[in-house]
C-alpha cells in the first residue's frame, strides 16, 4: 500500500522559532516586585495616595473636634448677702429692765417681786391697771362673781347620813384598815381583766371613793343627761365647804342620783365655764 504524502515543513520557519527561544531579546513575564513598582506609580500619575492621605488628615480632624473637654463650672459667689432676719420682739418686762433707766428697771423689779403689777401701765411707768386680778376680770369682763377657788383637791369625806345609814367607818385610814388593809397599788385597784364596775361595787365599805366613782348609793336612781341649775348650786355648795378635783366619788356622795365620773365631767365642761 502506497504512502500518505506529507506536507513538507520549511525548514528556516523551524530555525527562527527554535532560535528565538535562545535569543536574549526574548520578553519575560514581570516579577511580583515589578508589577508593585508600576502600580505605584500609576497610582502617583493619578493622584489617588495623596487623596487618600487627605481624607484620612480630615477623618482624624473631625473626630478630635467631636471631643469636648468637661470641666466643672463654678458659679459665681453673690457678693451680696441675704438680709439678716429682724430680731425678735422683746417682751415688755425685758424690754424695760434691759432699759438704761436703772430707777425705772428697780420699780418693775419691786412690782414683780411683790405681784402689785397694778401700779404699772403698759409701759411700765404707773398710769393704770396693766393686770386684773380673778375678781376684777369677772366684775369687768363677765359682769358675774366668781366662783370658789379650787386647789384641785377634796378633803371631805362620804356624805354624813350616807356613813350612818350604810355603816361606814368614819375616815378613810379607819375603813381601809378595818377590811384589811394591805398596799393600795396592788388591792386598791381591779386586777386584770376583772370588771371595773363590779370591782368597785365590792369596795363600798373599805374604799368608798372607788364605789361612789361607779355607783350611785344603794336603793338611789341614777340619772341621765343635763345638770339641772339647783344640781349645779348643789355643786357649788359642796366645792365651798370640801373643796373639788379629786376623790370625784366621795364628791358624789354628795350629790344625789349623780356618780363621780358625772361630776367629773361636770367640773370641766359646765361648772368652770360658768
Amino acid at each position: 500500500m502506497p504512502d500518505t504524502p506529507t506536507t513538507p515543513v520549511d525548514a528556516r520557519v523551524v530555525f527562527a522559532f527554535s532560535s528565538n527561544l535562545s535569543s536574549s531579546s526574548f520578553i519575560r513575564p514581570p516579577t511580583f516586585q515589578e508589577r508593585i513598582r508600576r502600580n505605584n506609580e500609576q497610582l502617583r500619575a493619578l493622584k489617588v495616595l495623596d487623596t487618600a492621605k487627605s481624607l484620612e488628615h480630615s477623618a482624624d480632624a473631625a473626630s478630635n473636634a467631636n471631643v469636648v473637654k468637661r470641666t466643672k463650672s463654678k458659679r459665681p459667689r453673690s457678693s451680696s448677702k441675704a438680709p439678716a432676719p429682724p430680731p425678735r420682739a422683746k417682751s415688755r418686762r425685758l424690754a424695760v429692765l434691759h432699759n438704761a433707766d436703772a430707777a425705772l428697771a428697780a420699780k418693775l423689779q419691786a412690782a414683780e417681786n411683790t405681784g402689785d403689777f397694778l401700779s404699772l401701765d403698759d409701759e411700765g411707768i404707773g398710769a393704770g391697771p396693766a393686770h386684773l386680778t380673778c375678781e376684777q376680770w369677772c366684775e369687768q369682763k363677765l359682769k358675774k362673781t366668781p366662783g370658789p377657788k379650787m386647789d384641785g383637791h377634796f378633803r371631805g369625806w362620804v356624805e354624813p347620813n350616807l356613813v350612818k345609814s350604810l355603816g361606814l367607818a368614819s375616815s378613810a385610814g379607819e375603813a381601809w384598815e378595818a377590811h384589811g388593809g394591805g398596799s393600795f397599788a396592788k388591792s386598791g385597784k381591779a386586777g386584770k381583766g376583772e370588771n371595773a364596775k363590779e370591782f368597785a361595787r365590792k369596795m363600798i365599805r373599805k374604799n368608798p371613793n372607788c364605789y361612789f366613782y361607779r355607783h350611785n348609793a344603794p336603793g338611789e336612781d341614777a340619772w341621765h343627761g343635763d345638770w339641772a341649775q339647783d344640781e349645779i348650786d348643789r355643786f357649788v355648795n359642796v366645792a365651798k365647804e370640801h373643796g373639788c378635783g379629786d376623790k370625784w366619788g366621795l364628791f358624789a356622795s354628795y350629790i344625789p342620783h349623780r356618780v363621780g365620773y358625772q361630776c367629773s365631767a361636770a367640773y370641766r365642761h359646765v361648772i368652770i365655764p360658768r
